[in-house]
């Protein structure tokens, strides 16, 4: 139970790192691009927004600024 519970601890340290990496590089991204508001898709299964134009989707655009700030560095599970 312990073990469990440590990580389940270490797997929301990592993934509130992983979200704040992002939030930045989207807000750069918007910012760059001038958006009023960017939107989390989602999944086909489950989307979010139920139509978007792929020429205003921005990912391509979030990976490769990440890949710049953050390259292979990994995350910390202190």
């Amino acid at each position: 139970m312990a073990n469990q519970q440590q990580l389940s601890i270490l797997e929301k340290k990592v993934t509130d790192q992983m979200l704040t990496r992002l939030e930045a590089i989207v807000r750069e991204v918007a910012a760059q691009g001038d958006y009023s508001f960017v939107f989390d898709a989602g999944s086909d299964e489950k989307p979010n927004v139920l139509h978007a134009k792929r020429s205003i989707d921005i990912t391509k655009q979030v990976i490769k600024l990440y890949k710049k700030h953050f390259g292979d560095k990994p995350l910390k599970f202190e």
